[in-house]
This record gives structure tokens, C-alpha cells and sequence, in this order.
């Protein structure tokens, strides 16, 4: 369980969840429980311990899982079933059960139960080749990320689940591969929608993957750079968002006295054309280049970001564990919790009638055993309003007012006027 606005459904561990071992141990502390990693994922939950191999685990597990909205497990695909709690026997002790379950590569096909790391999986989604420089081998992020992006995707299956469920009365089981869920996060590495193709190095060769970016042969754009405290990422070339950026930095440096004055003549919104057409040299273009990120080299990462919003520059500060504990938004949004002492990453969405508060720091193992014994509860009944009250209905007689259910969003309309895009604009 977790604290939260508006709880739902009872969680248990089992002896047999193999979750609990896998955690960084803490240099301060040389305890599992207490590691970064714990401390930080395990904020607001409790911790109670059954033994569904023995015959009260087992009794006590049934009873529990007839009380349940969701129940989530992360065995070897076919372990639960072999136990005689896979999703069919569960769904048959309560019909109104989401079961849940996450797993490296889905519960069928001939990888589904082969073992996995988040190395492995990252390469078998295909980000591993993502990231790194192309003339050297693929690189792995330093932390784990795979099972994050697994967990995420479970979430969102179960808010829809719940939704569909609330409209038939009738739960069912949720198969969440990791793979798949690190295949849909290289969304971030198509273009297609801006230039109409992937860029280059982010298909199935690397070799064309370098550190800049190439418009103009002989010319490599930077994206990275060093600033006075720090590094800086940025985009010159996006169309007329990316011109109209670059045209006011130039300007802005040569105000400045940052530019020669040759250089503070040249349109700089329409350089690149220039540079197409020849009426731009290459040497001119790379000057000015030189003294652009000569003049950036002796800002702040807080100069920079406040010149770049004003002037809406494609330029951004890369900011470490630091400044992100000293950002003023974050700040000013109350992101980070104080628990037992210490600064912890806030609630992960705003809720404005019914807010998470992280309230329980990471508990010890089985330190809520007194869970165990709490009175017998149904599965949330969902609410039917009316115009004159709010009454809770029976899943069979929600189900027969609103008719047979079809697609799981069926009927629900969705006004749309988001609008997206990255950097300061």
C-alpha cells in the first residue's frame, strides 16, 4: 500500500518476490533496506510478509486477494500459476480482480521466461543502440531504467482497466512486457514528424551518430558545449523556430561586443540559405560560430537560461543533482519532501481535490504486519451520480444501466488543446 489522497486496494509481499533483493546497498549503511534506491522508491508504502507456500500464507493470501482491486506480482511467467494463483484462478476467487503482471518479456513467446537485466533489456528494446557516440559501442546508462519504464506502462494499462471496469463490473489480467514498454520509449529518436525521416544515426546504423549537428557539410553544428559553470545543450537549426533563436543570440553577443563587426552585419536568420546559395563562406559561418560559444563560454548556466527565455534561444543549461535541488521552480512548485531529515523527489502528479502526500518514509521489511489482520473489505464499488445525489451502486447494476461494453473508452470525450514542444519558447 501506499499513502496517497484517495487509497485503493491492499498490497502484499511475498517471500518469494525477488524485488526486494535487487537493491543497491548504501555505502552509509550497509543495509539493503536503507539504501538510496530503497529510500527513495519505498517512501509512502508498507511492507507486510506472507509466505504463500505455507498453508496459512496461502489461506490468508486467497482471503486478501477476494478483497483486492490490483493485485501486481513480477514472477518468472508460469511461477504464480504453478502455485495455483495464476490469473484465471484469481479472476475465478474475484471477478472484479485487475491482475496485474510484470514481466521482462510478457507472458508469452519464446523469450517470456528467459532472465533478463536491465542491460539486457535496455539492448532488446532496442535503446542501447540508441545512446552513446556512433565511433565507439553502445553505453548503458548508470542507473537502472528498464524496470521504471515497464512500471510505468502498468500503471497507465491499470487507470485504464479500472476505467473499463467501472463500466462492466469485470476485472481482468494486464500482460506488461518491459520490452515493449523500452521499445515505445524511442519515440524520442524519430523525427519524422519534424524533417520526415530519423536522424541521422538513430536508425539501425550508429556510424552516422556524432556529437554535432550536420547541416552544412564542413560545417558541424554544435548541440553540447561548455558554459562558465557547467554545459549547455542547444539547437541552431529547427526550421524558422531554430533561425528566429539563433538570429537573436547573434544579435544579442554583438551587443554585447561578443561578435567582429563583419559578423554583426550577416543576417543570421537566414544563414544556412546563405550558406546553400555560397553568398556565405564557411570561414565567416565558423567564425562566427567560434565567437557565439566563446561569448556562451563566459556566461552562468543561470545567464544563459535567463537570456535564453527572454530571447527565445534553442539553448538550455544541463543542470546537475545541485541545481536541481536549488531550482527556483521546482522550488516554487514545493517539488521536494522533507521525511526523517532528508530531501526526497514529491509526489510524481498534482492533485487538486485529491493530493498525494508522501507521509511514511521506506518501510523495513514486514514492519506492517498488522495488516494482516484488518477486518475483510470488498473491491471499491464504483460511484453512480445523480443529479440529486451520489449513490454507490453494485458492479452488476452499474454495469446493467450503462448496457454491454465495447472498446474502453467508448462514450468518453476528450477536449484536446495541449500543445507541445521542447526548450524555452
Amino acid at each position: 500500500g501506499s499513502d496517497s489522497g484517495s487509497g485503493s486496494g491492499q498490497r502484499s509481499g511475498s517471500r518469494g518476490d525477488r524485488k526486494n533483493s535487487a537493491q543497491a546497498i548504501s555505502s552509509e549503511e550497509h543495509d539493503p533496506e536503507s539504501s538510496h534506491f530503497w529510500r527513495a522508491f519505498g517512501l509512502g508504502k508498507h511492507s507486510v510478509v506472507l509466505d504463500i507456500d505455507s498453508r496459512e500464507g496461502r489461506s490468508r493470501f486467497l482471503e486478501l486477494v477476494a478483497g483486492a482491486d490490483i493485485l501486481i506480482e513480477s514472477f518468472t511467467p508460469g511461477e504464480m500459476q504453478a502455485k495455483g494463483f495464476g490469473a484465471d484462478a484469481l479472476l475465478a476467487h474475484n471477478p472484479m480482480l485487475l491482475y496485474v503482471s510484470v514481466s521482462p518479456f510478457g507472458q508469452t513467446g519464446p523469450y517470456a521466461r528467459h532472465p533478463a537485466t536491465d542491460l539486457t533489456l535496455s539492448a532488446a528494446g532496442g535503446l542501447l543502440n540508441m545512446q552513446g557516440d556512433g565511433d565507439r559501442v553502445p553505453i548503458p546508462v548508470g542507473i537502472p531504467e528498464t524496470a521504471h519504464l515497464g512500471a510505468i506502462q502498468a500503471a497507465a494499462d491499470v487507470l485504464m482497466a479500472l476505467y473499463a471496469r467501472n463500466r462492466s463490473g469485470r476485472g481482468q489480467h494486464l500482460d506488461s512486457s518491459i520490452q515493449a514498454a523500452v521499445l515505445w520509449s524511442l519515440l524520442f529518436v524519430t523525427d519524422f514528424a519534424a524533417i520526415g525521416e530519423d536522424p541521422p544515426g538513430f536508425d539501425d546504423s550508429r556510424g552516422g551518430r556524432t556529437a554535432t549537428q550536420n547541416i552544412i557539410p564542413g560545417l558541424p553544428l554544435p548541440v553540447i558545449e561548455p558554459c562558465k559553470d557547467g554545459f549547455i545543450v542547444m539547437t541552431l537549426v529547427l526550421g524558422a523556430q531554430g533561425a528566429f533563436g539563433f538570429d537573436a543570440a547573434m544579435t544579442w553577443i554583438g551587443e554585447q561586443g561578443g561578435l567582429d563587426a563583419d559578423l554583426i552585419q550577416v543576417d543570421w536568420m537566414t544563414w544556412i540559405e546563405q550558406l546553400q546559395q555560397d553568398s556565405l563562406s564557411l570561414e565567416v559561418a565558423q567564425r562566427g560560430l567560434d565567437q557565439f560559444l566563446a561569448h556562451l563560454r563566459t556566461m552562468t548556466k543561470a545567464e544563459i537560461h535567463t537570456q535564453a527565455v527572454a530571447q527565445k534561444w534553442l539553448i538550455a543549461p544541463i543542470n546537475l543533482s545541485s541545481d536541481l535541488l536549488a531550482d527556483p521552480q521546482l522550488a516554487a512548485r514545493e517539488f521536494w519532501t522533507l521525511l526523517g531529515g532528508r530531501k526526497y523527489p514529491g509526489p510524481f502528479a498534482r492533485l487538486s481535490k485529491t493530493p498525494i502526500r508522501y507521509e511514511r518514509l521506506a518501510p523495513k521489511l514486514g514492519q506492517d504486519q498488522h495488516l494482516l489482520e484488518t477486518a475483510a473489505r470488498k473491491p471499491q464499488a464504483a460511484l453512480a451520480f445523480t443529479s440529486a445525489r451520489t449513490e454507490i451502486d453494485t458492479f452488476p447494476a452499474i454495469a446493467a444501466k450503462r448496457g454491454p461494453a465495447g472498446q474502453v473508452f467508448d462514450g468518453l470525450k476528450v477536449a484536446d488543446f495541449s500543445w507541445i514542444a521542447a526548450g524555452p519558447l
